[in-house]
């Protein structure tokens, strides 16, 4: 509806008396104040049904306009769920090349130092695609013990577990081996490896002595490789949460012989899962 643009009347005022003098009227004063612009209106020819109709198509337009806005929104998640299955897919498949080629590695070569610094640059060849790895999917828990391991890939047998551990900082594992071979590689975050050797004979069974005899902090994009028999310890540093890739000859939920020291009393133990994460076989 047009109006033809007139002189101002003071029953047709705007608030504060000032008049909306254009040729097409604003929408909200009539929506706002519809009996008195009704009135004047009705001055210049207006039918008090006119302004009825464009009332209720305006209804009409600002409900088409919601539900375009939430169309428009629906369409935006469904395209983020898109686009993380595309993720999840990709992460699936690069992982799945990786532990091919891991497995290649140990067949090959059998373990061995050389074999598992093998596996370790494939590991960190990995790490490096850390669109992969993102942060709310992998997400550590706030409560004890504080870190949480998602399983990415575990061959049916038990063999080439791969896992990704998210852990918050402060958190530490006693000295600890694993009789199968490991190799720990960093996506993001900062984790100091400390190394030892025994110091006992091993003569007492329960009693074991160990010392320091290396420290090396894990980060993105390096990585440490063990020997079934060698023993480390971990310890999450600095301010940001952990995200970095396990990988184990065997799972660790089938490690019964695992030791665990206590450094202070002289004594180890045989825990059933060293260290006792959160599980989880899928991402958040």
């Amino acid at each position: 509806m047009t109006v033809a643009a007139h002189a101002p009347r003071p029953d047709v005022a705007g608030p504060g008396g000032r008049w909306y003098d254009a040729p097409v009227l604003d929408i909200r004063l009539i929506r706002d104040e519809p009996e008195r612009m009704k009135r004047g209106l009705a001055t210049v020819g207006v039918a008090p049904e006119e302004i009825d109709a464009l009332l209720a198509l305006d209804v009409e337009r600002r409900a088409a306009i919601t539900k375009l806005e939430t169309l428009k929104a629906e369409r935006g998640q469904a395209s983020k769920k898109i686009g993380a299955i595309k993720d999840a897919a990709e992460r699936e498949r690069a992982i799945a090349a990786t532990v091919e080629r891991i497995r290649a590695i140990e067949r090959g070569q059998g373990v061995t130092r050389a074999s598992i610094a093998a596996i370790k640059a494939e590991l960190i060849a990995l790490a490096r695609r850390r669109e992969l790895f993102p942060r709310n999917e992998f997400v550590p828990p706030d409560e004890p013990p504080r870190d949480r391991f998602y399983r990415l890939s575990e061959d049916a047998d038990h063999r080439f577990a791969l896992y990704l551990n998210a852990c918050l900082p402060g958190r530490a594992s006693p000295p600890h081996d694993h009789t199968t071979w490991a190799v720990i590689v960093g996506i993001d975050g900062q984790e100091a490896n400390k190394v030892y050797e025994r110091t006992d004979d091993r003569s007492v069974p329960g009693r074991g002595a160990v010392r320091v005899v290396h420290e090396e902090v894990i980060r993105a994009g390096t990585g440490m490789a063990y020997m079934p028999e060698d023993i480390h310890s971990i310890h999450v540093v600095g301010t940001e949460p952990i995200l970095h890739l396990h990988m184990y000859g065997t799972s660790i939920e089938h490690l019964p012989n695992r030791i665990a020291f206590d450094v202070s009393a002289g004594t180890y133990q045989f825990p059933e899962i060293l260290p006792a994460p959160g599980r989880r076989t899928k991402p958040a």
